[in-house]
């Protein structure tokens, strides 16, 4: 028994040293590990576009050899998402750091292929079977050493055998995020155009529309509240189009003007300036409906973003932008749920505006979700903005049109028919004169000496003799007739004839806005005494000016302004 054992426990000595030997032999001979990635069997040739999304190999505090990664022994991997970053789960490592990120690819062989590298916090350099192909920025161990940059590359690559050895050497000492932002993607001769070519021109055609618009919008001079809110949104436009060439391809980054801690804070400043712009835009737009401390408030907030952006450094500044969006969809959605039962009163086209609204608080929580899963965003972002400023416009077009209408220079006050171009004059020459602006003013327009002309008999004929009680129903007519007939053609409300004639003031109560003076004047009951018929006058030429009126209705608007200043005047 004894010899048995003896001869067991020899037999498995040796087997233990047979395994060891053959161990180091395989190790001294440099046997291969399996490739982590096999795209021999995907289709090449029809321009598609492979990612190399998955699990990828990563040493955390090492620039390990790129000719032989799996011998270095600095090398100790271990597994890293790609796309994704090591400062959050499930790694939770710290945020400033540097290492090297390693895969192997199997493709087909004797092929000429393309590997694009999207933004890699800070800075990295990309080796492909120990050769060096490109470099962004200097990553290195201290922040003194690294130089930060962000630029996408597409780099050519011959495969060869059909087996590519991947490592990148990168490093953060800067950003608020360290890995890898986006999918590291690959392709042949048939899908260049669409890695390479395709984002650089869409980039430049996103932006290129967004100032344009941005630039027409400023130098139109549109009619009606347009005439007010339309530079605010060719501001907006233009400030998002300048944005544009931020991020994505990083178009700007391109031209050695500024720093890359500049153009990353430019990059937000831009993004609190559009919103401010925007909502001064919508203020204006309401005309009153709003309350005034919305735009004030707005501005201020992101005034403070902007200065906090400014002063602090890149990786502290850039973290308000997440918050930052979350507050803007909150914006987007108390605005609908607030104003969307006063959009009719915004005049014709308002359609439009509450689909422009619609396509903006549907893409800002889908931009949100897709940049937090590392998800290229990027079309659906940059078609949303065109989409939203394209309907947007739209919408100012449509509120010109109805302006512009009847083309003809209308008779009747000519003041009136100037309104859409220089808003609210009466405010202003009252102002002025140091009157009230409900105070009322001698007539002097030529429709006014014209009438005031009119032989005695004739005006006896066009309007006979009434009571006091007649002359106050027919003032209240003038006034119902008016607000009618400027209701159903010009679409718009009672709040937007008091603010476009001048004559009513308009006040907000609460958040609500209302018309009391005006309001008075709907009824015999509450009709003032003595009652300031010139105002309702005024706002009978204003509609006639401003509606594209039937002859009858014209007609029968006039027959009304004659009866009223014959008995009052």
């Amino acid at each position: 028994m004894r010899r048995i054992n003896r001869r067991r426990l020899l037999s498995a000595a040796v087997c233990t040293c047979l395994l060891v030997l053959a161990t180091g032999v395989a190790q001294v001979s440099g046997a291969e590990p399996a490739p982590d990635f096999d795209l021999r069997d995907k289709r090449w040739g029809a321009g598609e576009v492979h990612t190399l999304d998955g699990h990828w190999q990563f040493s955390r505090g090492a620039f390990i050899d790129p000719s032989a990664p799996h011998r270095d022994p600095q090398a100790r991997p271990t597994d890293f998402a790609v796309p994704g970053f090591w400062n959050e789960p499930p790694l939770n490592q710290e945020t400033f750091g540097f290492g090297t990120l390693h895969t192997r690819v199997q493709v087909p062989p004797d092929q000429t292929l393309y590997l694009a590298v999207s933004d890699i916090p800070a800075a990295y350099r990309l080796f492909v079977n120990g050769e060096l192909l490109t470099a962004v920025g200097r990553p290195a161990r201290t922040k003194e050493q690294e130089i930060p940059q962000f630029l996408p590359r597409v780099v050519p690559l011959e495969t060869g055998e059909g087996l590519l050895d991947i490592v990148i050497h990168l490093s953060n000492h800067h950003y608020k995020q360290g890995g890898i932002r986006r999918s590291v993607q690959i392709t042949d001769e048939s899908g260049y155009l669409w890695l390479k070519d395709w984002p650089l021109v869409f980039d430049l055609f996103l932006s290129s529309s967004l100032i344009t618009i941005g630039l027409v919008l400023l130098a139109l001079r549109l009619r009606g509240n347009g005439a007010r809110a339309a530079p605010l949104l060719g501001l907006f436009s233009i400030v998002i189009g300048t944005r544009a060439l931020l991020v994505g391809e990083r178009i700007l980054y391109r031209v050695d003007w500024l720093s890359w801690q500049w153009l990353q804070k430019l990059e937000h400043v831009l993004l609190y300036f559009g919103v401010s712009a925007f909502t001064g835009y919508l203020f204006l737009l309401y005309a009153g409906h709003m309350h005034r401390a919305l735009p004030r408030v707005t501005l201020l907030c992101c005034g403070v973003l902007a200065l906090f952006t400014i002063a602090l450094p890149t990786h502290l500044a850039t973290q308000t932008v997440t918050p930052f969006k979350w507050g803007a969809l909150a914006l987007c959605g108390w605005f609908i749920a607030v104003y969307l039962p006063r959009l009719r009163e915004l005049g014709p086209g308002w359609p439009w505006f509450y689909l422009s609204m619609a396509v903006l608080t549907l893409t800002l929580p889908l931009d949100l979700i897709m940049n937090h899963w590392q998800i290229h965003n990027r079309p659906v972002m940059h078609w949303s903005l065109i989409l939203f400023v394209v309907f947007q416009v739209v919408y100012l077009w449509r509120l010109q049109d109805a302006a512009l209408r009847p083309s003809r220079l209308p008779s009747g006050n000519v003041m009136s028919w100037l309104d859409p171009v220089l808003p609210r004059p009466a405010l202003q020459t009252s102002a002025l004169a140091g009157q009230h602006p409900e105070q009322p003013q001698r007539d002097t327009t030529p429709a006014a000496d014209a009438r005031s002309s009119v032989a005695p008999g004739a005006a006896a004929r066009k309007a006979p003799s009434n009571t006091p009680e007649d002359t106050r129903a027919v003032l209240v007519e003038l006034l119902r007739r008016s607000l009618n007939l400027w209701e159903r053609h010009s679409g718009k409300s009672k709040i937007q004839l008091a603010e476009d004639s001048g004559c009513w003031r308009v006040y907000l109560d609460g958040s609500t806005p209302k018309t009391r003076t005006l309001d008075k004047y709907l009824n015999e009951r509450t009709l003032p005494r003595n009652p300031r018929w010139r105002l309702v006058v005024r706002t009978a030429n204003h509609v006639i000016a401003q509606c594209p009126l039937a002859p009858q209705e014209r007609s029968e608007l006039e027959r009304l302004i004659a009866r009223v200043e014959h008995n009052l005047n």
